[in-house]
């Protein structure tokens, strides 16, 4: 009820703060002693500092009516003061109807065509106005605390534009959360295997029960070149400081692009892992089965970003990536042949899918092929 009457409130802030920017509404308080208009744009300036929130949600949605429900009630159940704003990219299974049976009180935005994760992004973030936000995917579910440790993190380091949580599987088991964004180094880490010891070890370790925190006087945190875009808290002046998310980037390698822009303006980017939510992952795409639709515009997401950041890297980078791809085929097929076909992996076909792109795109690119 509490969070009912609050974005009641925060709507009507909205709607106050328009009339601000109304041509007809300013013309109409000339006629008024200098006093008396003065004294109502005060009035109405300062109701919408009163009820700013402290933090904005910002939840993307795309035919996903029921996980963003879900996402909506955890927020709700964590951190009651939040302002959620929905930003529904045309989705065709009547979600905004949906979402506004249940939460009639909530902003949202629905867009005529999909506009993407990152244009979806920056249209929520131009309809909000508090100091921070988290732009989340709407398969997501907040658990105890997430939300708070995340702002406080933003709040009292004046350096940090971006903090990601720690996501976990419906199984409470740990989900790469923040990692090295497409390029050379990780390309080559690749090679040597190091980020599958690195991603197995972290899964094996994995122990916080999600929501099991209690206090947050000393919250852990780690600079990392990148998070993960499910769920991103955002400083609002960083945010601007870099020109909000790159709209060339329709689907995937966003949030990567938006962390290295930056951490070159010297903002800081971090993970907090005293900080835990849920990720179901693949709540707007499909993961059931190989999709080679997601993984070639997956890998044209990687190449656009490593030539805008290292155009003079981005062949290399490429022809890398598909001996990588090469070696897992071939190790794929070994461990068939060995286990007389009792191994079973999606490796095989995702690694080919992967292969052809990269070398189409080198091709697009006027390079030679390699490899």
């Amino acid at each position: 009820m509490l969070a009912g009457s609050y974005f009641a409130n925060s709507t009507l802030t909205i709607q106050h703060s328009k009339l601000l920017e109304n041509t007809a509404f300013l013309r109409l308080l000339t006629d008024f002693s200098p006093e008396i208009r003065n004294f109502v744009l005060h009035i109405f300036k300062s109701l919408k500092e009163s009820l700013k929130p402290d933090i904005d949600i910002i939840i993307i949605s795309y035919n996903c009516a029921q996980l963003t429900l879900a996402c909506i009630e955890s927020v709700f159940k964590t951190h009651e003061t939040a302002r959620v704003t929905i930003v529904d990219n045309a989705s065709t299974d009547n979600s905004p109807h949906v979402i506004r049976e249940k939460f009639p009180e909530i902003q949202i935005i629905e867009n005529k065509e999909n506009r993407g994760y990152a244009g979806a992004v920056n249209i929520g973030m131009n309809a909000t106005n508090a100091e921070f936000a988290i732009i989340s995917n709407a398969d997501v579910e907040f658990f105890e605390n997430s939300i708070d440790i995340l702002k406080n993190v933003l709040k009292e380091n004046l350096r940090i534009g971006a903090a990601g949580p720690q996501q976990v599987f419906p199984n409470g088991k740990w989900q790469r959360s923040f990692g090295d964004p497409p390029g050379i180094g990780e390309a080559i880490r690749e090679i040597f295997m190091l980020p599958y010891v690195f991603y197995s070890f972290k899964k094996l370790t994995w122990k916080r029960a999600p929501g099991s925190l209690k206090s947050f006087k000393k919250i852990s945190f780690k600079n990392v070149r990148y998070i993960d875009g499910a769920v991103i808290a955002v400083r609002r002046d960083a945010f601007k400081d870099v020109g909000a998310f790159d709209e060339d980037f329709f689907f995937y390698a966003e949030e990567a692009d938006f962390c290295l822009r930056l951490q070159k303006k010297k903002w800081e980017v971090v993970t907090v892992s005293d900080s835990v939510v849920l990720h179901h992952r693949g709540g707007s795409s499909t993961k059931s089965e190989v999709n080679e639709k997601f993984y070639t515009l997956l890998i044209e997401s990687k190449m656009k970003l490593a030539r805008k950041h290292y155009p003079q890297f981005a062949k290399l980078y490429a022809q890398l990536e598909i001996f990588h791809s090469n070696q897992m085929i071939f190790l794929s097929k070994f461990l068939k042949a060995v286990t007389l076909g009792r191994f079973k992996s999606r490796a095989e076909k995702v690694f080919t899918i992967q292969k052809a792109a990269f070398k189409k795109e080198l091709k697009a690119s006027g390079f030679k092929k390699g490899f």
